[in-house]
């Protein structure tokens, strides 16, 4: 009688599909962003911090420059994009992109970038939003000079459906929690931390 052959337990078979998995991922490589990153890191090594810090200044200062018609016709695309984009707000970008960098330069290494870029990111489009929603919340099919005078594009596209959805005060209570959430990120600070800080300023007070 012929032996029969034992069959594969399953837990064989889940590991050989992860380690086909994981084949894969390997195959697929890093993203282009992350490459990028990492072939600058690897090239200049403690100087990748001083390397973006000096293009974020350079090109803070060319956005600060194109407002003042001091930057030929690259500064006059550089307004004109950054009226559109952020209306007023494209004043504050050129002075945040210098903060930016000359903090990249001066401060220690960190390993912690993605969590300072993504608050502040949040904090700033959460702001132009705010801001956009409580001139009017202008739409940008209705009035592009107005939206130009006020948030921008990114402010309209975020504040005039938000309000359209929940209202005004509804839309100035989201808005209002995420910027909050945003400086919480950039600080690394809890509700904890608020409150007491809070009730701490009250007694002395």
């Amino acid at each position: 009688m012929a032996k029969r052959k034992p069959a594969r337990s399953r837990g064989t078979g889940r590991s050989a599909a992860s380690r086909a998995t994981s084949k894969r991922k390997q195959r697929s490589g890093p993203s282009a962003l992350a490459a990028f990153r990492q072939r600058i890191r690897s090239g200049f090594g403690r100087h990748a911090d001083d390397f973006w810090g000096i293009g974020l200044v350079v090109l803070g200062i060319l956005v600060t420059l194109s407002f003042f018609s001091l930057a030929g016709p690259v500064g006059d695309w550089i307004q004109s994009a950054m009226r559109l984009l952020f209306g007023v707000w494209g004043y504050v970008v050129g002075s945040a992109l210098i903060v930016l960098g000359v903090a990249l330069i001066v401060s220690r290494p960190r390993n912690d970038y993605g969590r300072l870029s993504f608050g502040f990111l949040l904090t700033f489009i959460c702001s132009l939003a705010l801001f956009h929603l409580m001139t009017g919340a202008v739409s940008l099919a209705e009035n592009l000079d107005l939206v130009k005078e006020r948030g921008g594009a990114i402010g309209s596209l975020i504040a005039f459906p938000l309000r359209r959805v929940v209202g005004f005060w509804g839309a100035f209570v989201v808005l209002a929690a995420l910027m909050a959430l945003g400086v919480r990120i950039l600080t690394r600070s809890t509700l904890r931390d608020v409150f007491s800080t809070l009730g701490v300023a009250f007694l002395k007070g």
